[in-house]
Order: structure tokens, then sequence, then C-alpha cells
């Protein structure tokens, strides 16, 4: 049997995930794209992020990332040539299949977040810039393009600038139609569109399904609510399925674009989930893995029959495929199934041991499945469950699978792709790219604009640099600040040239820069005060003054003008807003924007906001997410033009006018501000944090017994006030043990604990300094009549910075340890720094030993 492609993301409309080629086991890298710019996921995996763990004991049941879909370079591939789009650098790539080599690349106007699709000497890519492309698959030339969102505006989506309809469903091509989506926000509209797939001419669009009344997941309740399009779009059974995130997906005339089936989410809609497949039976398939978000020990996935939506079964599952048979895992096992349609009578027909929780993709190809789990790869016999061959330490988490020309291509978060293969030989590996150019010298900024930056202590968020010819000023101010750089030039070619340009290989700053055609004409397309600087040409400058006075962030926001007439002065003098800094530094005019009249603060005269007036519109959106900040954590903390987001662990400061990060500190358990952790462990108690309160420059965190002043600009800690508890000190050259007296009990629901006294001393904890210092050994030993299970585990926090910078808030060299018994396992939690840990277990769990390298 001829081999065959993989055109689209998971093969096909369905999304089966499932390939007629044989895989030849072993198989050995025929070559491995390395990526020196890693994805830039649009919702970043919480459970990854280092200090995400869930203790037991306050537990936010946040849930898991629902949206997934570009936390790797998803590959297809067809005609020997592999494709990828990039969420980091707005680029499309086409390598040979063979050897791993780039062929051509084309850059879109914003994050390309999900897989192109192969048809014929076609490929289509939807970007998030609201265009969706036609190009060339020999060659990379643009075909046709059409702007699916209704209009140029924008908005600061993830970080970039965006459109504000981006296209979150990727395309799907079927019977000569390319299907899409733009806009995710139901309230800022929503369009659905079937296009001529040789012309992208419109063949028929939804844009009624942004508001409709429709029933809830709850019996007989209703709500006013509309379809919000994230994540890949499904078709069978002559429906379009477009997933809707953690909600139930929607379903849509393949023929006319009619709303066929939709739910309206819920607080109690625990139903929806990304959309896995379409099964063989005409049933879309999705879920979510359900124990991280409600404690059980299994996830649930839910079968709907199309086209309308009906509920047709359910089964226990973390990750699904279906095929013939159905494979799960579930329970830390992998299963193969042979089931009815409503998955209600199911036959075992084999199963193994398998990490459930780690699996993160599967596909199939004639004779395996393929199962990406962690760093690793494994590939078992579909008809016996026995592993046939297996890749271990690939370079990151495996997030894609696909089969094309009897090889394997896999995908990982840190953005590399690799290709193994029968051909060729064992071990043979293939460079994928020429070795890069030497990287430019970076040039430093002017110094009148080196200044400013420094002055006005701007260094993240979003820049403009309008009015200039080439690049030159954008490279620089990416390359010597955290910004991302808007670039507008005047017209198409030249855009396209310079966006060629800023990604060749000695260019330092890819992905950094992007580049946007500038109407002179027209008004800026960008939300209000959504840039914290802007470079201008004088000319520029006075044209379009009311423009870059409303996109520019108020509360500091710093507009820089070169060789600025004096129309340009009497211009921003004349039309100055309140608080306004105008002055001048050399030839340039250094515009500092003040605050909005009215803004409500922290430390404001006002008692309420008096400029929040409908009706409303998106400014921004994105992180930091649920894990970080727990469900139902307080409002966040505004002053000088920033939101500080008290997290679980984290007190997070946000640019209140585009949701840029700026800083972050660890404050652990800062979550008991909600009252959510009304018991803490008994040493860490008298520091929790009280209250919190800001101005423009500082930042005030109340201990009760001691005050800290941090910087509002960077986190950096201040100043201290106040007097710290006694500590009762103790020498580790007299190997101390201490008493298990108390322990700490969850609740019922696990979202507080209790300190319990033990009827009588459950362990003890030794503590032996050896090596001068550079290590300490700890012992740790339950009584005989705990039991141990694995949800038993030690919690340590050491401080081994020297005692006079004691008084200082986390940083390095202060860490946090959860250590298992059962297992041996040693899980790193919060802190900035960790050393080396050894254990060693005996007694099952009784007696556990760390060696701690400080």
């Amino acid at each position: 049997m001829p081999a065959s492609d993989w055109p689209a993301y998971r093969h096909d409309a369905r999304r089966s995930a499932v390939s007629r080629d044989s895989l030849k086991f072993p198989l050995s890298l025929a070559w491995h794209q390395e990526s020196g710019r890693p994805p830039r996921p649009a919702f970043a995996d919480p459970l990854r992020h280092p200090t995400g763990i869930d203790f037991a004991y306050i537990r936010d049941h946040s849930e898991p990332v629902l949206l997934d879909f570009d936390h790797a370079f998803h590959p297809v591939a067809a005609g020997g040539l592999v494709y990828f789009g990039s969420s980091t650098d707005d680029a499309v790539r086409c390598l040979s299949l063979a050897t791993g080599r780039q062929q051509w690349l084309f850059v879109t106007g914003g994050p390309v977040r999900f897989a192109p699709q192969v048809v014929g000497d076609r490929l289509y890519v939807a970007s998030d810039d609201g265009f969706v492309y036609c190009l060339a698959t020999a060659s990379g030339k643009l075909i046709w393009q059409f702007r699916a969102a209704p209009s140029a505006r924008q908005l600061v989506g993830n970080g970039r600038m965006i459109s504000r309809w981006p296209l979150r469903t990727g395309v799907l091509v079927l019977e000569d139609t390319v299907y899409l989506t733009a806009g995710m926000w139901p309230a800022e509209g929503i369009f659905v569109y079937a296009l001529d797939a040789a012309t992208g001419t419109v063949k028929w669009v939804n844009d009624t399904s942004g508001t409709i009344n429709k029933p809830t997941a709850n019996r007989g309740a209703y709500a006013i609510a509309g379809v919000a399009p994230t994540g890949y779009l499904l078709a069978d059974k002559g429906a379009l399925v477009v997933p809707t995130g953690r909600s139930i997906p929607a379903s849509f005339a393949l023929k006319d674009g009619r709303l066929l089936g939709s739910t309206a989410p819920s607080y109690q809609n625990r139903r929806g989930g990304p959309a896995m497949c379409i099964d063989s039976h005409g049933s879309v398939i999705f879920g979510y893995p359900r124990e991280r978000l409600t404690g059980t020990a299994y996830s649930i996935h839910y079968a709907y029959r199309l086209p309308m939506l009906q509920q047709f079964g359910t089964m226990r599952a973390d990750r699904v495929l279906a095929d013939e048979k159905t494979y799960v895992v579930v329970n830390d096992l992998i299963r193969c199934y042979i089931a009815n349609s409503r998955y209600t009578k199911v036959k075992v027909k084999w199963q193994a041991d398998c990490p459930s929780r780690s699996v993160r993709c599967m596909s199939m190809s004639a004779n395996s499945l393929l199962m990406g789990i962690d760093n690793r790869v494994t590939a078992r016999d579909r008809e016996t469950g026995d592993i046939l061959w297996q890749q271990d330490d690939l370079d990151g988490h495996v997030q894609s699978l696909a089969v094309a020309d009897n090889q394997l291509l896999v995908a990982t978060d840190t953005g590399g792709i690799f290709c193994f293969t029968t051909k060729g030989g064992e071990g043979k590996k293939e460079i994928a790219d020429e070795p890069p150019a030497p990287r430019a010298a970076v040039k430093a900024l002017s110094v009148g604009l080196g200044k400013a930056l420094e002055d006005a202590r701007v260094n993240r968020g979003l820049a403009l640099v309008i009015g200039h010819s080439d690049t030159k000023l954008a490279g620089r101010l990416a390359a010597n600040t955290q910004l991302q750089v808007l670039l507008l030039l005047n017209d198409t070619e030249t855009v396209m040239s310079a966006r060629r340009e800023l990604l060749e290989p000695s260019n330092p700053e890819q992905g950094k820069v992007s580049v946007q055609r500038f109407l002179s004409d027209k008004p800026l397309p960008f939300a209000d005060y959504a840039f914290n600087v802007i470079t201008a040409t004088s000319e520029v400058a006075l044209k379009h003054a009311v423009e870059l006075r409303r996109v520019l962030r108020p509360a500091g926001g710093l507009l820089f003008i070169d060789d600025a007439s004096a129309q340009v002065e009497k211009a921003f003098n004349s039309n100055g807003a309140a608080g306004q800094e105008i002055r001048r530094a050399g030839n340039a005019l250094i515009v500092r924007r003040g605050k909005l009249a009215g803004a409500l603060d922290w430390d404001s005269e006002t008692r309420t906001d008096e400029r929040v007036k409908w009706p409303l519109e998106l400014l921004w959106f994105g992180g930091p997410g649920s894990k970080r900040t727990g469900s139902g954590s307080r409002p966040p903390v505004a002053a000088g033009g920033r939101n500080l987001v008290i997290g679980k662990n984290h007190l997070i400061a946000l640019d209140a006018y585009n949701g840029t990060e700026l800083w972050a500190r660890t404050l652990p358990y800062l979550y008991r501000n909600i009252g959510r952790l009304r018991n803490a462990p008994g040493p860490i108690n008298p520091w929790l944090t009280r209250s919190i309160s800001a101005d423009d420059e500082n930042v005030y965190l109340n201990f009760g017994h001691v005050v800290y002043t941090l910087d509002a600009a960077t986190g950096e800690q201040q100043s201290v006030h106040g007097e710290f508890p006694a500590v009762k000190n103790f020498l580790l050259k007299e190997q101390p043990r201490f008493s298990l007296d108390y322990y700490q009990k969850p609740d019922i629901r696990s979202v507080s604990a209790v300190a319990t006294k033990a009827p009588q001393p459950a362990g003890s904890i030794q503590l032996i300094e050896s090596n001068g210092g550079k290590v300490l050994k700890l012992t740790v030993q339950l009584d005989a009549g705990v039991a141990i299970t694995d949800k038993i585990y030690w919690e340590f926090f050491f401080d081994v910075r020297p005692p006079n910078q004691r008084v200082n808030l986390y940083e390095k060299g202060i860490f946090h340890l959860l250590a298992w018994p059962a297992t041996g396992r040693v899980d790193v939690g919060l802190g900035s720094g960790h050393p080396r840990v050894a254990t060693a277990v005996k007694d099952g769990g009784r007696l556990m030993e760390l060696t701690i390298s400080i």
C-alpha cells in the first residue's frame, strides 16, 4: 500500500488521529528541528507552573488547561513536505520531510496558533491577525487572503496586538470549502464562515450566534449567551463542530451555517472540554481531566450525537482515541475497548499500566498505538498492547504525533519537531538547518530615547514605532528592553520584506517585533491605552496627535518624538490632558501621559470610578491563569495604572491597560487572604499576609507584626517596619530531634486545614549537618500506628540564608519541598531556586532520609 499523508491536525476533518501507514520498528532519528523560540501559548498550562502544586489542605480545584491547542508547533505533512505555524514569530514554515531543511517561510500579521491544512497544491492558514491565507505548497506564495474579522480593529490578546476577532479555531477544508470562525467573545461578535477554497469568496456566513437565548446544562434553565469559538474545528454528518473551551461544543450545518445545537455555559456545567474527535458512529467526543478539577479519581468524556448534539453516551477516560476499537487512558491504565455506539456495553480487550495523567496525546498508525507521555513517545501493538518501541528524553513534553510517508513526526512544547524513520539505517541523524549566522551585535538606543525610558522606568509592555521606513529602531527597542514592539510601515511589499528580515537567523530578536501596514488616511486600529511606549517622527506625530494620545497608556505612558518641530510641541501643549508632562531633550520632544481624570485608585480621593460607562468593550485579555490566582480570589488592588493580583502563593502586578505581567513575588499562602485557609502549618502562620495596599510608587504588605514596602514598578523589597516574633534557636551540631505532636488534617472539601493534636507523637524529625554546612541530612520517622498511603506527604520549608538576610521576603536561599514516603518522590515547591536532593526510604516509607546539598 502506498504511503499516505497527514494533511491536517489529527489527520482529517473528524480529527481521528488515525493513519493507514504501517510503521516498521524500531525507528531511528532522521532529523530534529530545534527551535530557539519555543511556543508562546495563548493560555499557559497552569499545571506546569514551577509553583503550581496542589496542596491537599488548600486545594482550590483550579481547572486544568483546556485551551492547549498551541502548546506545540503541530506539524502536518503531504507530498514529502512538512508544514507548521508559530505562535512566537507569526510565521508558517515548510520543511523537507526527508531532511528537515527549511524550504520556505511566510509571515502573517499575528500569531499562528493552529496547524495549517494541506489540500492538493494549496496550504490554508489561520492567524490571530483576523485573516485566513491560501498559499502555494511548493513555494509559499500567497494565492489569496480573506479578512474574516469584520473590521481592522485590534486589541491586546495574550500579550500581543491581535485582531479583535482572532481566528481561534484554525481552518478546516472539506469538499472544496474552507470553514473557519472569527471572534472569541460573544459580546464582541462571532462569525462562522464557509469560503470557496479556490478563490476565498464567501459561500455563507453566520453572524448571529454571538447573543442567543439558549438552554443551559441544567434542565429547564436558559441563559442569554453565545458561542465562544476556541479549539480545532471538526466536521461529519453534515455538521460543523465548533469547540468552545470548557463548555459543550456547538454544531452548525455545513450546508448553510444554521446553528443546529448549542448549550449555554453555567456554573454547574461540568460537561464541556476540548472536542477530541468524531467517532465512527457520528458522535463528537470531548472532556477533560476531571480529577484535577474535582478531586475524583477519574475523568469523564462525553459522546454527543451529530448533527443536533444529543447526549449519546459517557466513558471514564483522561484521553480517548476512537477507531474500530476505543483506546482510553484512565486510572493509570491504557485500555483497549470493544464498545457499542453509546459506550454502555464495554469489553476490555487488553490493558496495561500507564501513567494516565502524563499522557498528553495519542495517535495511531495501521499497526501501532502511539502515545506522547511527558518527554517520551511510546508505540504499542494495537491488538495486544505490547510495547513495540520507545524513545525517551526528548527535549520537552510531547504534544503532537503525526504519521506520514511511513515516518513519525513528534512535536514538543519546547518547539522541537522530531522525525523518526526506518529509512537510512539505525542512528542516522541529519541537521535540520544550516548553522545560524553569527548574531548581529545589539546596538544601543539613542541617548535621548534610552534616557527617557530609564527615567520613566518603562521596560515591559507594548511599544509602537510609527513613521520610520525600516526596522532599525524597532529592532533596537526590542533588543534593549523587554517590550513587545509593533512596527508600522507604509506599503504591503515593505511590510512583507521587513517581516522576512526580522526572521533572519542573525537577528537576535525574532518574535519580539511584528510588522503591520500603516494606513495614514485612517484612524489607528488599536484599542485605547494599549502602548506603554510610542516613538514617532515629527510629521506623523503632528498629523495623528489625537490618535497617538488615544492609544498611549495613561499613568506614565511615554511618547518620544525625534526631531520634533515647534508645531508638534504646540499641538501637544495646546491639547494636553491633565497631568501630562512635556519636555525637550535636545531635538526630541518627550510626552509622558498622566492619570485619567476620575479613574479610581486604591488611594484615590474619589470613592467610585467616574469613567466606567456603558457601552463597554474589551481592551485586553490574558493571564495569569487560575492555577496562580486560585478560585474566588480577592479583587485586585489598583494603583498607578497597575493591578495587583492576589494569587494563591503570589502577588502579581499587571499593567492595568494592556495586561502585561510587570513582576511577581512569591508569598506563600497569600491565598489565605480570602479566608480559605484558616490554619496554615504552624511555623508559617505568623507570616501570612493580612492586607495589601498601594499607591503610585509603593506596595505595602501588612503581616500584622511587620509591614513590607515594595517598589510598585519592579516588586523589589524597599524596607521593612515592625518587630519580628521571637524564634527558638537550636544548633545543628547538636543533631536536634523534633517530635511530631501535631499534624494538618484537611476538612471534608480539602479547602482548609485544622491543626490536630496526635494522641501520641506520630513521629519525629532529626537534622544532621555535615561537610562544613554544605550538606543537610533530614531523617523523618513515622510511628508504627500511622498508615502509609500515597496521600501522606511531608512538607518542608527551608531558609538557609545568612541570619542578617532573613528579614527579606521569599528569595533565593528559601525553598520548599514535598516528600512522599510511600514512593520516595520529592516534589519541588515554592522558591526561586532548589538544591539537589537525594532520598532513601526504609520500612515501607516509615523512615525517609533526605540528603540536601545546599
